[in-house]
């Protein structure tokens, strides 16, 4: 269990550098350092990154939210979904 458990910790704090490195350099639209493209500014075309990575967040944040927060549920199968102060 302590195995897994790191595996998901190391991943969430993976993620968490990740997003805070995509917030600090953060761009909604095209015009930096385009050159003789610049022109495409005015036009406010979303960024290519920001629109594939909504696209994969949709499908794929449910699965990874589903894997972090039922981390041990292989081992709780059979038991009940709810905790009692009596079950000690």
């Amino acid at each position: 269990y302590e195995r897994e458990r790191r595996l998901r910790v190391a991943l969430i704090y993976g993620m968490a550098r990740m997003a805070a490195i995509m917030a600090s350099t953060y761009r909604p639209y095209l015009g930096v350092g385009l050159g003789p493209f610049s022109f495409l500014t005015k036009f406010r075309i979303p960024h290519p990154g920001r629109v594939g990575g909504r696209f994969l967040i949709q499908f794929t944040m449910p699965l990874m939210l589903n894997w972090v927060l039922g981390g041990n549920s292989s081992n709780l199968s059979g038991r009940p979904l709810s905790c009692r102060l009596t079950d000690k």
